[in-house]
């Protein structure tokens, strides 16, 4: 975890803005090295500050200097941890040593339901007077095939479905969203 303090002078809300915000994140899991395909198993969970009250000098949403949006919120990168809690499960197989599947889940929820959704660059979206706290979910499919010692192929499938915070906003409102990608990676 990791707590923010001091005083902001380039915030639109004017100087001299406190700020007390911070994140906790615990991730946990379990590999069977013993049995075949060696699954693991991996449960996630972030919650980074929201600000319950806007205006009223402080900021308490957490701000996330270089997010690592794929380690913690989803493959489709939504999301850069403000104002975000995130719950996570994991599971991972390798039905040969070159073949890795792999899967995730994301329930993702605003941490204050009076601030913004943040995207992954950091900017707010929406309006805060949509109380309802639910973002959507996200499924994450991803297999990886190490064809060579130099060639590596992955393929990628994500769907996000967006929760009554996103469907009701109508700044926000859209369609929900899947990703579908093909990577190569040659190493010499």
């Amino acid at each position: 975890g990791g707590w923010q303090f001091g005083d902001d002078e380039f915030l639109s809300g004017g100087p001299d803005q406190d700020v007390n915000a911070g994140f906790i994140s615990t991730i946990g899991g379990i590999t069977f090295d013993s049995v075949p395909w060696t699954p693991n198993l991996t449960g996630l969970f972030w919650w980074g500050s929201g600000d319950a009250n806007p205006g009223d000098g402080e900021i308490n949403t957490m701000y996330t200097l270089y997010p690592l949006g794929h380690a913690y919120w989803g493959q489709i990168d939504n999301f850069n941890g403000s104002n975000l809690l995130d719950y996570s499960a994991q599971a991972s197989v390798k039905p040969t040593d070159r073949l890795k599947l792999a899967m995730q889940w994301h329930w993702f929820d605003k941490a204050s339901a009076d601030d913004f959704i943040y995207n992954i660059g950091g900017a707010p979206l929406g309006n805060t007077t949509v109380l309802n706290r639910n973002i959507g979910n996200e499924l994450d499919l991803v297999g990886t095939y190490q064809a060579s010692k130099n060639l590596q192929v992955q393929l990628g499938y994500f769907c996000f479905w967006y929760g009554p915070a996103v469907d009701v906003d109508p700044t926000l409102r859209r369609d929900d969203a899947t990703q579908l990608y093909i990577m190569t990676t040659w190493k010499y």
